[in-house]
């Protein structure tokens, strides 16, 4: 049997706070200023917060997704989007000001 969490009224202002941005065709930003930069994006209904931009090398940008330390002591990803097309993340980066 599955168990259900309420949420707190501290994690129900958050999402409140939230409000989705529409950045190009089907994409969906969800974002609110913080200090972390921090995102959600959704793409045909799925959501996954806890995205981050990031600047490549080459000084490009993509968008990384939420990860977690294995045992082994390196980092996997745990949810992700295929691929992001650069003009998403381009338009990403307009809209969080980045």
């Amino acid at each position: 049997m599955a168990t259900s969490r309420r949420s707190t009224k501290k994690e129900t202002e958050k999402k409140e706070k939230m409000k989705p941005v529409e950045i190009i065709k089907d994409w969906l930003l969800w974002y609110r200023e913080n200090e972390y930069g921090m995102f959600g994006l959704e793409h045909n209904g799925a959501v996954i917060f806890g995205c981050r931009l990031v600047e490549r090398r080459d000084g490009g940008l993509f968008v990384s997704f939420p990860a977690r330390k294995g045992s082994d002591g390196k980092w996997y990803s745990h949810a992700m989007f295929r691929e992001v097309p650069d003009e998403v993340v381009e338009a990403i980066a307009d809209a969080i000001g980045f």
